[in-house]
């Protein structure tokens, strides 16, 4: 019965994947909107950990960024919305539309957090946990199957091209340099990608500027990429 059930759940993911190509065809038509940042956490399912306090710290400090909140869950809308933000259902015709032009993403596990049809040019992977165990790639004892999952990896890209994985994200955070050396090697991400700014769920209490140091990492990474006239306006931030 486990099995039929698996098989299943396997079948109708394949289904929705392919439904979902024309959508993401169309999402590489439409201009990115760098100043649009889509936030999400846990699966879409919950509104907190480190993508929550960025998103409530831009809310508050930032005119230029405009950040929206998607989620699979109901409550959470409501929830984020009665305390004054912008929020929408995942796959509503606002959440699919603002995620097609949205330019950077922002998730603490990975792309289905928002999206994953429809994925941002940067995304940013805020994390959710100091890695006090083995995770990704450290976790297979077989350093010969690392290879194997890449190729896997690399064909489900080639099928549905709009895949993409934890090493994918253009800028992940850390603690500390020891983290920073878990997650390079965990998720095969370069160094240079990995900034040790803390987490933004503990700028309160370590009263230090966590965010703000976050913030100018991904600035730095977003001006590789964008033009002169936005560059001009994420100066001002």
């Amino acid at each position: 019965m486990d099995f039929v059930k698996f098989a299943f759940s396997r079948l109708w993911r394949c289904i929705v994947h392919l439904l979902m190509l024309p959508v993401y065809g169309l999402s590489l038509i439409l201009q990115k909107d760098n100043n649009l940042w889509v936030f999400g956490a846990w699966f879409g399912d919950k509104y907190g950990d480190n993508p929550r306090f960025l998103f409530e710290y831009i809310n508050q400090y930032s005119q230029d960024i405009r950040p929206v909140w998607l989620s699979r869950n109901r409550k959470v809308i409501k929830t984020v919305r009665q305390l004054g933000y912008e929020a929408y259902y995942t796959y509503s015709i606002r959440g699919i539309f603002y995620s097609a032009i949205s330019g950077v993403c922002v998730v603490n596990q990975w792309m289905r957090d928002v999206n994953e049809f429809v994925p941002q040019p940067i995304i940013v992977n805020l994390w959710h946990g100091v890695p006090l165990k083995k995770i990704g790639y450290d976790v297979l004892i077989d350093t010969n199957a690392i290879p194997h999952r890449n190729l896997r990896k690399e064909v489900l890209k080639m099928i549905f091209p709009f895949k993409r994985y934890t090493e994918d994200a253009r800028l992940m955070i850390a603690c500390s340099e020891e983290d920073r050396g878990t997650f390079s090697t965990a998720f095969g991400m370069s160094m240079e990608n990995i900034k040790i700014t803390g987490y933004p769920r503990n700028d309160s209490f370590l009263r230090i500027a966590i965010i703000h140091n976050l913030l100018g990492s991904l600035l730095c990474c977003m001006l590789q990429h964008i033009g002169k006239k936005e560059k001009q306006i994420l100066h001002k931030f």
